[in-house]
C-alpha cells in the first residue's frame, strides 16, 4: 500500500504536483491528518456543489466571543466544536458525532481555546481546499486498501 505523503512527494519532484499549501497565521497545514482534509473537502464540495457560503450552514450557530490576546482584546466569530461537528452529521459530511481533534486543534483560536473554532480560520481552510490540488487530492471518502 502506497501512503499518499510518499506519493506526494515523488510526483512533487517530477513537477507534477504542488506542494501543501504554506503555512499562514495560525494554519498550519504540516499538522493536519487525512481524515481532517477529507472533512474539509466534503465541506468544500457540499458548499460548492450547493451554491451556498459557510454562514448559510453555520449562522445559527456562530456567535461572536471577546477574546484576549498579549496586545489587545478583539471579537471573534465562533462555533463550538461540538456544534459544528453534530452540524457536520446533520449534512452527511461526518458519519458521527463525535469531535475529530486533530480539525479542532487545527481551527480552534488557540491551545487554551480548544472548543472555540475560528469561522474566520475554517473560512480560509475551505479556500485552500478549494484552490490546493494538494487537500482537494485526498478526496472525498476513505479509500480501501483493495481500490488503491
Amino acid at each position: 500500500m502506497v501512503l499518499l505523503e510518499e506519493l506526494i512527494k515523488i510526483f512533487s519532484k517530477f513537477g507534477i504536483l504542488e506542494k501543501r499549501p504554506k503555512s499562514k497565521k495560525h494554519l498550519d497545514y504540516d499538522t493536519i491528518d487525512l481524515k481532517s482534509r477529507r472533512i474539509l473537502n466534503r465541506l468544500a464540495s457540499h458548499l460548492t456543489q450547493r451554491g451556498k457560503e459557510l454562514l448559510d450552514l453555520f449562522s445559527d450557530i456562530v456567535v461572536e466571543q471577546t477574546v484576549r490576546t498579549k496586545t489587545r482584546q478583539e471579537k471573534v466569530e465562533i462555533i463550538r466544536s461540538e456544534q459544528f461537528f453534530i452540524r457536520l452529521a446533520q449534512l452527511g459530511l461526518k458519519r458521527t458525532l463525535n469531535k475529530h481533534k486533530n480539525l479542532s486543534d487545527f481551527l480552534c483560536i488557540d491551545k487554551s481555546y480548544e472548543n472555540s473554532l475560528m469561522l474566520k480560520k475554517l473560512k480560509r481552510a475551505i479556500q485552500d481546499c478549494q484552490n490546493s490540488q494538494y487537500i482537494s487530492l485526498t478526496g472525498l471518502k476513505k479509500k480501501k486498501a483493495s481500490e488503491l
